[in-house]
């Protein structure tokens, strides 16, 4: 016999080719029928680099066969072709993005990671005016603590093909908001690393 969950829960939807991730509250002992999903139009990186700056590590193009782009040809990768180096740590960082006034933000992409099991890894995080703090998915880093990222959290492993992120990161809404994809690896072991496309680079509604 299956355990069917009970109570509140958040339903996530996406990504699908050219669109980000979107959520929902619902009550699973209420609700019933289809789910009031509207995927966002995403912005992918085909005419520009999306308003990125890149650490040397990080390139954007068209990048080989597997696992090829999610929208379009362009992605920014740690390496377009081939694996990542060792003992690195390097940043994908936003242009400001203005929120003030926002009472919802929310970044969202899709993804897909070939990255040393346990080890090495990447993460988001955000400018809080004062420092980068590391924000997490809406379902979580699938690892706890990375060498490669001081001990911290983390998309490692193997995704499962390409793959949808949602951040809510309405809390950092404001005229500096920045956002940036941190990877590092340690001295031992790579693979084909972190591959990015279809982002969503904030959704709000303004506040009343």
């Amino acid at each position: 016999l299956a355990n069917v969950p009970h109570g509140p829960a958040t339903v996530i939807a996406g990504p699908a080719p050219g669109t980000g991730s979107c959520w929902t509250e619902i009550d699973l002992d209420q609700d019933a029928g289809p789910l009031p999903f509207q995927l966002p139009p995403a912005e992918t990186f085909e005419s520009s680099n999306g308003g990125y700056a890149g650490d040397p590590l990080w390139e954007r193009g068209a990048p080989g066969p597997s696992p090829g782009a999610h929208s379009g040809q362009r992605v920014w990768a740690t390496r377009l072709q081939g694996a990542y180096p060792d003992g690195v740590r390097a940043a994908l960082t936003s242009a400001p993005i203005p929120t003030a006034g926002a009472r919802s933000v929310r970044l969202s992409f899709s993804h897909w990671y070939r990255i040393e099991s346990a080890w090495d890894g990447g993460r988001v995080e955000v400018w809080n005016g004062a420092a980068w703090q590391v924000v997490h998915p809406l379902a979580g880093y699938p690892m706890s603590g990375l060498a490669g990222l001081d001990w911290g959290p983390g998309f490692s492993g193997s995704s499962d093909g390409w793959e949808g992120a949602l951040f809510d990161i309405s809390a950092f809404a404001g005229p500096d908001l920045r956002i940036r994809f941190v990877f590092g690896s340690d001295s031992a072991v790579t693979d084909l690393g972190w591959y990015l496309d279809a982002r969503r680079r904030y959704a709000f509604k303004q506040a009343h």
